[in-house]
């Protein structure tokens, strides 16, 4: 639009375009906080789905890990639920705003409104992306780490006037047991020789 000379007055154009300025400044903000609260609604039920599955679930899982897997996926969970308990915050922030007074009107206010909120906004998407990613570095851990199940048995074992000390092996002869000792030699015992047996979670270092 053309601007009025010095001390002139403007133009009925040039009223009618500040006007309408003014007017889609002031939409501006409700706009953005429109779209702040569709995305608030989507990114709270997409992370409700997963937070609880994953809270639901992973319990079970940490215990049946390996150290450190299990500690590692409860850090992780941990970390995915601050995250997201940080998208929210920002998504209702960009779709309510912060209580705040001002003294005076402040020109442009509606504007620095908006460009708040969809900063806001910006950062919810973001950490729900991560909150979700980190969701799924914690599933596909727990997916693939080794249980504590998989693990074969380690015992301490008297029988036949000796003790021996390593992993058990079901696979064997009915009747007998098959041991591994840490320096990987093999030995079997008959089971009715046996006359103490401990479970242990490693042999003793001699």
């Amino acid at each position: 639009m053309s601007l009025p000379l010095s001390g002139g007055q403007a133009s009925p154009s040039d009223l009618a375009a500040a006007q309408q300025a003014l007017v889609d400044r002031t939409e501006e903000l409700a706009l953005v906080r429109a779209a702040a609260g569709k995305w608030q609604g989507g990114l709270a039920g997409l992370l409700a789905i997963v937070t609880g599955v994953s809270a639901f679930t992973l319990g079970d899982t940490i215990q049946a890990l390996q150290p450190p897997f299990g500690l590692l996926i409860a850090i992780g969970v941990v970390a995915a639920f601050a995250v997201a308990i940080a998208a929210t915050i920002a998504a209702l922030r960009a779709s309510g705003g912060l209580p705040t007074l001002r003294s005076t009107p402040a020109t442009g206010a509606a504007h620095q409104d908006a460009a708040t909120a969809a900063t806001d906004l910006r950062r919810a998407i973001r950490r729900s992306l991560l909150a979700l990613i980190i969701f799924g570095v914690v599933a596909a851990t727990s997916w693939f780490a080794p249980r504590t199940t998989d693990s074969p048995a380690v015992a301490i074992i008297e029988a036949e006037g000796r003790t021996l000390c390593g992993e058990l092996d079901a696979k064997t002869v009915p009747g007998t047991l098959l041991i591994t000792t840490p320096a990987k030699s093999v030995e079997i015992v008959e089971l009715a020789s046996v006359r103490s047996w401990k479970n242990v979670k490693q042999c003793p270092l001699n």
